[in-house]
Order: C-alpha cells, then structure tokens, then sequence
C-alpha cells in the first residue's frame, strides 16, 4: 500500500532546544502566543517566510480549539511582530511575516521552492520594489536568548579575535529622518514603525489595522491618516480609541450592513476623522463593554473571544 501523499504546504520538520521554554521574554506572553510562535516554524516555508492573515493562521494552528478566536490570534501576532520576533513586509496588498534569526535557529540543508513572497519582494504604499537578494537579508538583533539550533551546531568553532587584532568599528545606523521619503516609507513598513510617529499614533493604527484585517502602511508621520489618529487620541484619549478601533468592525456602516449600497467605510478618515462616526461607535462599544471600559476592557474581552 503506497503511503499517503503530503501536501507540499504542510511543511517540514523544524528543530526546537530544550532552552526554547526558558526563554522569558516568550514566557512573559500568553499561551496563544507561546504557541503560535512554535507553530509559526511549520508554517514557514525553508526562507523562514509565511502568511500573516489571522484567518489563514487560526486555520491552521487552532482549527480544533473553539475557544481561541481569530482576534486573539491577531493580538498575538501583533504582539510577536512588536517583540521583533517577526518582520511585517507587504507584497501587492498581502501581509506576510519573516521569522528573525532563521538561518540561526533552522539549518535547511536543501531549501525547497518558496510558498509565498519573500521581504525582497515587497512594495511600499507607492508600489516601490526592495532589490535585497533573498540571501542577504538584513540581520535583526537577536530576540532569543536561547540558541535553538539543531545541536549538531554545538560542536561548531566560535570565531575569536586574534590578541593583536583590532576589532572592526561597527557601521552606524542609518538616520531614517534624513532618508529620502520612499526609503522611508519601505522601511517603516518592514518594521512596522515610522519615524516621527508618537508611538501611541502606532498602537492605534496596529489596533485599527489588526481589527480590520486591512493591510496598511503610514507613508510618513504628517500624512493625512497620522493626524487623524493623532487628533482623536488628543480630543478622547487613547483609550477611548483602542475601544473605537476594536469595536468598529461591529457597525453597521463600517462594516457595509445599514449602507444603501453594501459599502463597506473602514478608513482612517472614516472612523477617526469623522466625530459623528467616532461617537456613534464609541457609544455602542461602551454599552458592549460596560461602565469599565477601556484598554481593560478591551483585554478582557479579547480573552473571552467576544471580539
């Protein structure tokens, strides 16, 4: 009997050391979290590279716990991209995410065909191409403190620095502010933060986008939708938004039901800029979420799977 044909996206055999569940920073994050960071080895291709649609990746990783919601796993993506244990690049509107420190933690002696783009192929909001070659990729500092190599990498030789040797002066790091604006604007969407923007301004909009499921960069820290999350953190504070943007999915308008035509109104602009809309939608958030209200709120909500 011819044994059964594996399809070719299952993926391949990935190691993890022991030193994999002592790692703090991982041990810090919920179980989900946890989790979908070991799952993410399987679901990555031989270059380290997979997809980063909450919905494909439930699917995939909980698609027998009914008790893990597909907002869960969005928080927990978003919250091992801000760990830097991914990279977050953009290739013709499809989030996809790299895991850093790959080719340190997995050694693929004979790579296979890619299953999706890889960061040298992604395009900012103007549609510029990076020319990295796939074999260079950028080295991100290391997240890990565990070596979670194949221990056949143990017995490898360190590299040392001869007595006499001077040791090579460290390249200094680019100055994003006086990059050119298309740079700019390809590098703040590999690492998901753009120079200038008040980090606040960031949590929003990873909330906003994350809720939505929307793809999307901010070209740069006084573009039209910057201000938009900037002035509606000013005038209701920042967690009066975060309830906003995680609850906007649920109206009516945004999400096309009471529109005449079926439209769906997701924009910055939409739901931030306009304070008819921000109201409405706050208002019902808070009759959803009780007097407490707030980022608490929202957490306990998010646990429950009520988002």
């Amino acid at each position: 009997m011819q044994p059964e044909q594996v399809d070719e996206m299952a993926g391949r055999i990935r190691t993890i050391k022991p030193e994999f569940i002592e790692d703090e920073k991982l041990g810090s994050m919920t179980p989900v979290a946890r989790l979908l960071f070991a799952c993410s080895w399987i679901l990555a291709d031989d270059y380290g590279n997979f997809r980063a649609n909450p919905k494909w990746v439930h699917s995939q990783v909980f698609c027998y716990d009914e008790t893990t919601s597909v907002s869960a796993v969005t928080t927990a993506l978003v919250t091992l991209r801000d760990a830097a244990m991914f990279t977050e690049y953009t290739v013709r509107g499809q989030i996809y995410y790299h895991i850093n420190n790959w080719t340190k933690h997995q050694k693929v002696d004979k790579p296979g065909k890619p299953h999706c783009p890889g960061p040298e192929e992604s395009t900012d909001a103007c549609g510029i191409d990076s020319s990295v070659p796939r074999d260079n990729l950028a080295k991100v500092p290391d997240t890990l403190a565990p070596d979670l190599r194949p221990t056949t990498h143990d017995q490898e030789k360190k590299e040392t620095t001869e007595p006499n040797q001077e040791t090579p002066a460290k390249k200094p790091k680019p100055d994003m502010a006086n990059m050119p604006k298309h740079i700019q604007r390809f590098e703040s969407g590999m690492t998901g933060k753009v120079p200038g923007v008040r980090p606040d301004v960031m949590q929003l909009h990873d909330a906003w986008k994350s809720a939505l499921g929307i793809p999307h960069v901010l070209r740069h820290s006084n573009c039209d939708d910057a201000n938009h999350l900037l002035d509606a953190i000013k005038a209701h504070g920042l967690d009066d938004c975060l309830l906003v943007a995680n609850h906007a999915p649920r109206d009516g308008m945004v999400n096309g039901t009471l529109d005449d035509k079926k439209a769906k109104h997701t924009s910055i602009r939409y739901i931030f800029g306009n304070e008819d809309t921000f109201s409405r939608i706050l208002t019902e958030a808070k009759k959803k979420t009780g007097p407490s209200g707030g980022v608490m709120a929202i957490m306990n909500n998010l646990h429950a799977g009520r988002f």
